[in-house]
């Protein structure tokens, strides 16, 4: 096929200066269009000697990944080596995306039988018409806008690894940090676990979970005839909360001999039991207060982490 140096140009041209101005972005690095530009012409530069034979050596992996971190140097500068590289790993990331957005899209559409292309010292060339060019940029953008969105907020979020016992039996809960979480329990006025029914199911009597699949865990009536003449009679809790559509509902719950929280045991905690899942993605199936994680302890005034 007749490859056309200007048309190779100006696509990479414009291919590096989107992608760089994404990282950019992403990586919330302080942009200079000047830079940008300066950039974006020295990778079209690089990527259009790909076609000369003579200097086979300057696509080998090592002159690949130099010639990325001189596009990153230029377009952002060199404020500090790690933030370099994170930028040059975005950066990468993008490149990957919008790669695999062209080819789906070469795909999924009859682009790749109009449209020839050629392999020439390890790199692909297509001859790319401008809508497909200008959807895998945009593809690309948001999909790296919304994963990194969502990878912030995951990582913003704080866990912790906690153990109900009951009677030298207990069940593992992976707990999220949860502010808003302040249940407090009446009777003790402890803080209130909130945890997934199927989570500390085990740690319920059978009459107890019958009535979870009865719907009657908010019949004072019906639960205490589930527990009658059971040990976990003393236990039980019948917690108040307000919710958005439950503004006066009433949460079952128990009393635990412990939870455990990294290495500090705390006795003076209530467990909410939610009949439904609490995270959509599974990621959590309890909701931990701060307040419960700053409690006197049997063993010390106060515990951190």
């Amino acid at each position: 096929m007749t490859v056309y140096i200007d048309v190779l140009f100006v696509i990479n041209f414009v291919v590096n200066y989107v992608l760089l101005l994404i990282t950019g972005k992403i990586m919330r690095r302080e942009k200079s269009y000047v830079r940008l530009v300066t950039a974006a012409i020295v990778g079209a530069l690089y990527a259009c000697f790909m076609f000369f034979p003579q200097i086979k050596f300057l696509y080998g992996c090592a002159f690949k990944i130099i010639a990325s971190f001189l596009l990153i140097l230029i377009a952002y500068g060199a404020k500090n080596a790690v933030l370099t590289v994170k930028t040059a790993l975005v950066f990468y990331l993008s490149s990957f995306l919008f790669g695999g957005v062209t080819l789906a899209l070469f795909y999924f559409t009859d682009a790749g039988l109009k449209y020839g292309g050629a392999l020439n010292n390890g790199i692909f060339y297509f001859e790319l018409p401008w809508k497909i060019l200008f959807f895998s940029c945009l593809i690309a953008y948001i999909a790296m806008k919304t994963g990194f969105a969502i990878y912030k907020r995951d990582k913003n979020l704080s866990y912790r690894r906690i153990r109900v016992e009951i009677c030298r039996n207990s069940a593992d809960l992976n707990a999220l940090v949860d502010t808003g979480n302040l249940l407090i329990d009446p009777i003790t006025n402890s803080p209130v676990v909130v945890a997934e029914l199927e989570s500390v199911k085990k740690l319920l009597p059978g009459a107890l979970i019958e009535v979870f699949r009865e719907k009657k865990e908010n019949d004072l009536e019906t639960v205490s005839e589930a527990v009658k003449n059971n040990d976990f009679e003393r236990r039980i809790r019948m917690i108040p909360f307000t919710s958005l559509g439950a503004e006066n509902g009433i949460m079952l719950g128990f009393k635990p001999d412990s939870i455990t929280v990294g290495k500090s045991v705390v006795s003076n905690v209530c467990i909410g039991i939610c009949a439904r899942p609490l995270s959509n993605g599974h990621s959590y199936n309890a909701l931990i207060s701060p307040e419960a994680l700053h409690i006197p302890s049997a063993n010390q005034n106060s515990f951190n982490f």
